[in-house]
């Protein structure tokens, strides 16, 4: 299973093969920018799937409770 930004990227390559093989002009321009904006919305995918924090695994959270707690009344 591929993640959007790789769906993306995926999408900018054939994009990119599009305007590759376009002899107008016009559609070879329209291919690089389609391709540039996939390459755009890929960057934007990474950043925010980055800002997602994974949620502990179960051995973590259950090391974090075996551990003492600090004894803050000072």
């Amino acid at each position: 299973m591929f993640s959007s930004a790789e769906r993306y990227r995926r999408r900018a390559i054939e994009a990119q093969h599009h305007a590759s093989h376009a002899i107008d002009a016009t559609l070879k321009a329209a291919f690089e920018e389609i391709a540039h904006n996939w390459l755009s919305l890929a960057e934007q995918a990474d950043w925010l799937a980055a800002q997602i924090i994974p949620p502990a695994s179960p051995v973590l959270q259950q090391q974090q409770q075996s551990q003492p707690k600090e004894d803050t009344a000072t």
